[in-house]
């Protein structure tokens, strides 16, 4: 099976060619703040390297997110749009299984940060193959206690050396990778993690992970009374 997976969920821009598990290609690219103008020419480029058409696709995937909201809006519409056009299913995965994929044994805590002292955050047990932690908005204090509460070593990646000196403080026994390599995501990881897998018309329903709000509709909220219906309306839409 021929699969196009992309992650434009944070600032590094990974694509990948797989097929039928075989990594054809695998390009990230950090810096890549507007992947608007860069996601569509290097697309081009790789499906031509691999002289793939878009009919020969079989399945597209996406990094859902967590992440940054309008690079997850420009992943998603653009794979959304291939995936209906060519009547082509499409699968989405969450961004932080992705970059768990990285380190390949062991308890894994991969951290987006979410500013504000907060990230998203999710662990699994990689030698068990088990999530531990579903993908969330916390505060750090608050991954912190929960790898305190797994009483086991504990690996962070993702963005968890911007809070290096917080964790190694509370956590002496964990190991947080510094490695840049590893802590960025690899759109071939994607075609090894669990998924949703949406065809014909419901591929219109897909919509990205955001967990939390933006700034602007956090602050819009603050002045105007929300019903606990529209707060559980937004939720269910962002799962």
């Amino acid at each position: 099976m021929k699969e196009l997976l992309v992650d434009t969920s944070n600032e590094a821009l990974s694509i990948a060619l797989v097929d039928d598990g075989k990594i054809l290609a695998d390009y990230v690219a950090k810096g890549h703040r507007n992947h608007s103008i860069a996601l569509m020419p290097m697309l081009v480029k790789i499906m031509e390297a691999a002289q793939w058409q878009p009919e020969d696709i079989d399945q597209f995937v996406i990094a859902k997110g967590p992440g940054s909201y309008t690079g997850l809006r420009i992943g998603m519409a653009t794979l959304k749009t291939m995936a209906y056009t060519l009547n082509k299913p499409l699968k989405v995965v969450s961004s932080l299984e992705e970059v768990a994929m990285n380190v390949p044994t062991g308890i894994v805590i991969s951290l987006f940060d979410a500013r504000r002292n907060h990230v998203y955050a999710a662990a699994f047990d990689q030698d068990k193959q088990q999530r531990l932690l579903d993908d969330q908005y916390l505060s750090i204090e608050e991954v912190i206690s929960f790898a305190q509460n797994l009483k086991q070593s504990v690996i962070f990646n993702g963005d968890a050396i911007k809070f290096s000196e917080f964790i190694t403080t509370a956590l002496p026994e964990a190991v947080v990778i510094t490695d840049e390599w590893f802590n960025l995501p690899h759109a071939n990881f994607l075609h090894r993690c669990h998924g949703e897998v949406f065809t014909g018309e419901a591929i219109h329903n897909v919509v990205p992970a955001y967990l939390k709000q933006v700034e602007a509709e956090e602050k819009w909220r603050q002045t105007h009374e929300e019903t606990e219906q529209e707060r559980q309306a937004y939720v269910k839409k962002s799962k």
